[in-house]
């Protein structure tokens, strides 16, 4: 799923990796990105042109990733870089563009 903020959410069912795809690579698969590798890993600048931006020096919007959880029926963020997080079979990701607050 990628959700652009804005009331558009575009979901890419039944999308298939190869073993040992990460986040990352299912969002590649599927979307344009544009992404930076630092020390913490990938990280996502843009994807199908919309591109992170800062508000203010405390705030802005940027791409986060979050996994659904089953068993409780909720989104969970992402705990490491897309890059990090290998994908399991039936995994649901989402990309969710959002005002981010530091």
């Amino acid at each position: 799923l990628i959700d652009y903020g804005n009331g558009t959410r575009v979901w890419f069912n039944s999308t298939v990796l190869r073993r040992g795809a990460t986040v990352l690579d299912a969002l590649m698969a599927v979307a344009k990105v544009n992404y930076t590798l630092g020390s913490y890993g990938a990280f996502v600048n843009s994807i199908n042109g919309v591109a992170n931006r800062v508000v203010s020096k405390n705030e802005g919007y940027y791409w986060m990733w979050y996994i659904y959880d089953r068993s409780s029926r909720t989104w969970r963020l992402g705990e490491v870089a897309s890059n990090a997080y290998e994908l399991s079979d039936g995994d649901v990701i989402m990309w969710k563009y959002q005002k981010v607050k530091w």
